[in-house]
């Protein structure tokens, strides 16, 4: 790997571990980019065809929830995301129709339904949520899994539980169920950069014209080894 500093640039042999981690942060690279691409295609197509006819379908394709025997920071983005639907679903389908009743004085029986926006502001809050804990664990000078797990458990929702032998772990009760992850990898998974180095490795070493254009746009691959992590 190169490492930049303000005058000259400085090649470092990797370790074992950061050599895996640049290999699992290009191909999650690469297929993020495919995806994109696919979508873009797809969507392309169909709109060609929705102006000719004036209809159109529109899909929605996500992972379903997820809870396995052990569960880490992809499980936690799923059932984020599945969180985040469902309290979509809420406000659409049963809120503002249930306002549009009342405005029309219409007849109605209160469904019962789980309200979520608690779980989903334990987790996306601002800024005591459990995204925003470990975007700042991540700028933290030596930050660590074990520092953000800490954070963590000082916070107070009725969403949130923490397993008192497990001290690397946390719960979240999702509205589809508890789910118990263990935090060791959160704060690497959360920065899973691509390195200018290795996007310049794609650029200049690959025989794929296709790969080329999918990273076109990098420029020379993002921020540099001796700048702060942007977590995403």
């Amino acid at each position: 790997r190169v490492v930049r500093t303000c005058a000259d640039e400085v090649a470092v042999p990797n370790t074992r571990e950061q050599a895996e981690a640049a290999r699992d942060a290009l191909a999650k690279g690469v297929y993020a980019r495919v995806f994109s691409w696919l979508v873009e295609q797809i969507n392309g197509s169909i709109l060609r065809h929705a102006r000719q006819s004036g209809l159109q379908v529109n899909i929605l394709d996500i992972f379903g929830f997820e809870f396995f025997e052990c569960n880490s920071f992809e499980q936690f983005c799923i059932n984020y995301a599945n969180e985040r639907l469902q309290s979509q679903f809420n406000e659409v389908v049963v809120r503002l129709e249930l306002e549009e009743y009342r405005r029309e004085r219409i007849g109605w029986n209160v469904a019962a339904f789980e309200d979520n926006s608690g779980c989903v502001e334990l987790i996306e809050g601002r800024p005591d949520g459990i995204l925003s804990l470990l975007d700042e664990e991540g700028r933290v000078p030596r930050g660590c899994d074990e520092g953000f797990v800490a954070k963590v458990r000082e916070l107070q929702s009725p969403y949130l539980s923490c397993p008192k032998l497990a001290r690397s772990a946390f719960c979240v009760r999702h509205y589809a169920g508890e789910v118990t992850y263990t935090a060791a990898g959160f704060l690497d998974k959360n920065k899973d950069v691509l390195r200018p180095d290795v996007i310049a490795l794609v650029k200049t070493c690959c025989e794929s014209p296709f790969l080329h254009r999918l990273f076109a746009s990098d420029g020379d691959g993002g921020p540099a080894d001796d700048d702060p992590a942007t977590p995403r």
